[in-house]
């Protein structure tokens, strides 16, 4: 069986009137809440910090520890803005810690801390873009670490994330994973309809690991490549309306993998199949999924990308896919009403078109240098997104790297060519693994 590597609203407060605690009772609740915030932050952070640097000195024969170290620095030409460019420099530093204590029991903790200098007016994380409804987590310390408001204006911001937090116990065929996990679905590349949980949007720059959602995941191997795969993904206070449970179940038939999912989102239910085969040396795959949604007034959608990659020669990589999303708008005047719909805010939506083609091409000149280049037409206004890239490894676990991300579009109304209202990122990178 295969192991897991794998907003807190305040809540009012009603006290009894206290004549001599006058000035107690005049006190602002939302600053007592802030402070309460803060502090649960605080103690999260120590907590994390203490268990991995306890773990890694007392169990250090039995304890895996690593992590990275990434600094990011962006610039972005908003379109929307008449301004100068907006600026971010975002350093991520995160530590794990695996340990497992006897055969068949593995538990891990991944804690990271985050500073990140940026212009006040901007507080959209460019690094770590995620589409849809937030992460599900059904008990979490405030990301926010500093500032203590997060309505306060200000350039530099501290955020904090216990990522990971799961233990797994493997007997027999079955492997149960109880905290907090990777749980992703789907083989395709540019889009994945099955993976509404926790996933990234196509100009996140790191999108290495993850979010860590809170679950209880059942793993049941059929045989040697047949699995059956069950559990529950909790948001907001365990509350059923807010989590998701769901039942895959993966097979390899006739040398093609093969899944199918039903699961239940956000009072939303989602049927997904993803199947994925060579043929004639290329990679082939075909991820969809119809999802029914709760609201009457909205209507149910599909989401389907298939696509192929192939390598003609030596470290070249191509691939090529076709993205179809009918929650999307079929003419460029109706972008502007998707923003409430269901897909967007729950299904994890962000492209606003029906119709889109990806195309990528990489080639690697040696071992230690790459560089490439994808490009993604919206068929339906015409625009296009280039994403060209380059890396560069020069040494051991030391990676230095540069890209862009350039939105073009025939139409003089931004509002009318959605990538050419993307901001126009220019980014550099370094990570350094331990």
């Amino acid at each position: 069986m295969s192991s897991l590597g794998t907003p807190e609203e305040g809540t009012d407060v009603k006290k009894a009137h206290d004549p001599g605690r006058a000035q107690l009772g005049a006190t602002d609740p939302n600053q007592c809440r802030s402070r309460a915030a803060r502090m649960l932050s605080c103690i999260a952070a120590v907590t994390a910090a203490a268990f991995l640097l306890a773990g890694a000195r007392l169990l250090a024969a039995d304890v895996e520890v690593g992590g990275y170290v990434k600094q990011f620095v962006t610039a972005l030409d908003d379109p929307a803005s008449t301004g100068p460019l907006d600026g971010l420099a975002a350093t991520r530093v995160r530590v794990r810690a695996l340990w497992r204590p006897r055969e068949g029991v593995a538990t891990e903790l991944a804690y990271g801390v985050s500073p990140r200098v940026q212009a006040a007016a901007r507080d959209e994380d460019v690094t770590a873009t995620r589409p849809g409804g937030g992460v599900y987590r059904a008990i979490d310390a405030p990301e926010l670490m500093y500032p203590s408001d997060s309505r306060a204006a200000g350039t530099f911001s501290l955020t904090h994330n216990i990522d990971r937090a799961w233990v797994e116990w493997s007997a027999g065929s079955a492997d149960v994973s109880v905290g907090r996990q990777t749980v992703a679905f789907g083989s395709a590349r540019f889009v994945n309809p099955t993976d509404v949980l926790a996933p990234y949007s196509y100009t996140a720059l790191d999108k290495e690991e993850r979010p860590g959602v809170d679950a209880v995941r059942v793993r049941y191997a059929l045989g040697a490549f047949s699995e059956l795969d069950a559990g529950a993904v909790f948001g907001d206070d365990f509350a059923p309306d807010a989590s998701a449970y769901f039942v895959r179940a993966q097979s390899y038939v006739a040398e093609t993998d093969v899944s199918a999912l039903a699961m239940r989102f956000r009072r939303h239910a989602l049927l997904g199949i993803d199947v994925a085969r060579t043929v004639g040396g290329a990679g082939t795959w075909l991820e969809a999924a119809y999802t029914f949604t709760e609201s009457v007034e909205a209507d149910d959608y599909a989401r389907l990308s298939a696509g192929l990659d192939y390598s003609p020669a030596q470290m070249v990589y191509t691939f090529a896919e076709y993205h179809l999303n009918t929650s999307g708008a079929n003419r460029a005047d109706g972008y502007a009403s998707l923003a409430g719909t269901p897909a967007y805010v729950d299904g994890a939506a962000y492209l606003l078109g029906r119709h889109y083609a990806a195309v990528g091409a990489s080639l690697a000149t040696n071992p230690l240098v790459a560089g490439g280049l994808q490009v993604i037409v919206n068929l339906i206004d015409g625009s296009a997104l280039l994403a060209p890239s380059v890396e560069y490894s020069f040494a051991e676990d030391v990676y230095l790297a540069a890209g862009a991300f350039v939105g073009i579009g025939p139409a003089a109304d931004t509002a009318e060519a959605e990538f050419a209202a993307y901001a126009d990122t220019l980014y550099g990178t370094i990570r350094l693994y331990f």
